[in-house]
């Protein structure tokens, strides 16, 4: 059913095309598309709040789409349990220099950090900080820097007025900057 405006006539029903997945073939090493896209909201002294959204599509004017609001969950986990498996399976999705995947493995957790990983979230139960790192299948690949390339360039487009194609986007989202040879100092 077409959605209303206030004031105008119905707007058009959007097209029924398959989306594509985000990133798939053109930015990630591999398929990770069969993943779930996981954002850390907040990190606490002894727990982290997640959100669980399926894996995005990309959309007709270059945005994600991370499906209806029913599919996205929140979560807390164990803190220590979520480094711990960190620093043993995380991996980047892209190339890195010599040395910066080990250094990104010890880093730890920020708000705003993103994971494609392969979850077994128990449904109904927001609260996992009981059963450690257990939620977690495989190895977990990071995400962080073409996701937040990937939200400048919606803002960017929604701010300027012109949403952009699926080719701009995808231009944008391919000219990432390369990495630093080795990462910055911690606090």
């Amino acid at each position: 059913m077409p959605q209303r405006i206030l004031y105008g006539p119905p707007l058009p029903p959007r097209a029924a095309e398959p989306r594509r997945p985000w990133g798939k073939g053109y930015i990630f090493k591999e398929d990770i598309s069969d993943r779930d896209y996981v954002v850390v909201e907040e990190v606490a002294d002894e727990y982290v709040g997640i959100a669980v959204s399926p894996w995005p599509r990309v959309c007709e004017d270059g945005g994600l789409d991370f499906g209806d609001e029913e599919d996205r969950r929140p979560a807390l986990v164990d803190r220590t349990s979520f480094q711990r498996r960190l620093a043993d399976r995380r991996v980047v999705a892209y190339e890195m220099p010599a040395g910066a995947e080990e250094a990104l493995r010890a880093r730890p957790l920020a708000s705003g950090d993103v994971f494609a990983i392969e979850t077994k979230l128990p449904k109904g139960r927001e609260d996992l900080r009981d059963e450690k790192a257990g939620w977690i299948k495989g190895t977990v690949v990071d995400v962080t820097a073409m996701a937040r390339d990937a939200a400048k360039a919606s803002m960017l487009a929604a701010l300027s007025g012109t949403p952009m194609s699926v080719d701009e986007a995808t231009a944008l989202s391919e000219s990432h900057p390369e990495p630093p040879a080795e990462p910055p100092p911690q606090a």
